[in-house]
């Protein structure tokens, strides 16, 4: 089916090296953009075992003022956010 698309498709060498050009630039900026994902996602990961840790201790012990209530709410989203499991913490 693609054969018979790209015989009606009237390019000329130019042409087709134009399309190759713009497809493998495409392709790999699809790449980075993928394994940028990836990287960061590997690097938030890296805290969750610390994280993890102070909000456990931050669940047992409640926060006194108020400002240790808004940290202890913040790791909590972070952990939340990163995606952390029990696993992660270090035993």
């Amino acid at each position: 089916m693609i054969d018979k698309v790209l015989a009606k498709v009237k390019l000329t060498r130019r042409g087709w090296a134009i399309m190759v050009y713009l497809l493998s630039v495409l392709a790999l900026a699809l790449g980075s953009f993928i394994y940028t994902g990836y990287a960061v996602s590997q690097e938030e990961r890296k805290w969750c075992g610390l994280l993890e840790t102070i909000d456990i201790v931050n669940h047992s012990v409640p926060p006194g003022t108020t400002n240790t209530r808004l940290i202890a709410l913040e790791i909590h989203n972070l952990v939340v956010t990163y995606g952390c499991t029990l696993k992660d913490v270090p035993q």
